[in-house]
């Protein structure tokens, strides 16, 4: 019994790490910035410009807070980490490819009404 009670003050330890990380990084992430660099990108070259947002919300790698990992274990810091990296990029990727849908879907609104026109 007093060799699990550290393993289960770890886990707890690992959970509040990750818990942590996944609340941060959806106060500090701006999804709405890479939503509208896909949309602009995507509505300047018709919808292929926006394919730049999406790959760029992929390749950027975000870099978590150093201020809460002071003073914790390195079992959070980790779990902190990994759960913030691991948000942010899901959250930047969500609205970058959303932006790219919105920017092809005008553009095929627009082709659409420039041949009902013609």
């Amino acid at each position: 019994m007093a060799f699990s009670a550290p393993l289960l003050a770890q886990q707890d330890d690992v959970m509040a790490g990750r818990v942590a990380g996944e609340q941060d990084a959806r106060a500090n992430m701006n999804g709405t910035a890479w939503f509208f660099i896909s949309f602009v990108g995507g509505c300047i070259s018709m919808g292929i410009g926006g394919l730049v947002g999406v790959v760029g919300a992929y390749a950027w790698e975000p870099v978590p807070p150093s201020v809460p990992l002071i003073g914790k274990s390195p079992g959070y810091a980790s779990a902190y980490t990994e759960a913030y990296i691991a948000t942010v990029r899901r959250i930047q990727t969500s609205n970058a490819w959303t932006g790219f849908i919105s920017s092809a879907m005008v553009w095929v609104v627009l082709i659409v009404l420039s041949s009902v026109e013609g």
